[in-house]
């Protein structure tokens, strides 16, 4: 009884081994599969990622260039806006001096009307 027990066992064993197998296979072909999915979105995103990078490397040399012409710009805007405020200065001195210029004949008239009556 034993022996036709164990050869049951034996033969259910041997009936289920394939199957099981099977299962095995079924789940590592999926697996791979997902790991071969992966690795694809992985080389499309580090190709993405170059493309970025370059594009960076574009931009920042043209903000360097353009930091550069700022500050050209800037070098020779300081004296340009120096001689600016100088002429203010100037013009004012002389808009100034016009009126008094303006002034001093009406106030040499009134001392003159004053003067004689």
């Amino acid at each position: 009884m034993l022996r036709r027990s164990l050869l049951g066992l034996a033969l259910v064993l041997l009936l289920a081994a394939p199957a099981g197998a099977d299962t095995i296979h079924r789940r590592k072909d999926a697996v791979e599969a997902k790991i071969a999915k992966l690795n694809a979105q992985l080389a499309r995103s580090h190709a993405k990622a170059k493309g970025l990078q370059a594009q960076i490397a574009g931009v920042s040399t043209q903000i360097r260039s353009l930091e550069r012409q700022v500050g050209d710009v800037s070098r020779r805007l300081a004296p340009i806006e120096r001689e600016l405020e100088l002429r203010e200065i100037r013009l004012n001195r002389l808009d100034a001096l016009f009126q008094l210029q303006v002034q001093v004949p009406k106030l040499v008239e009134k001392l003159l009307v004053t003067a004689f009556q």
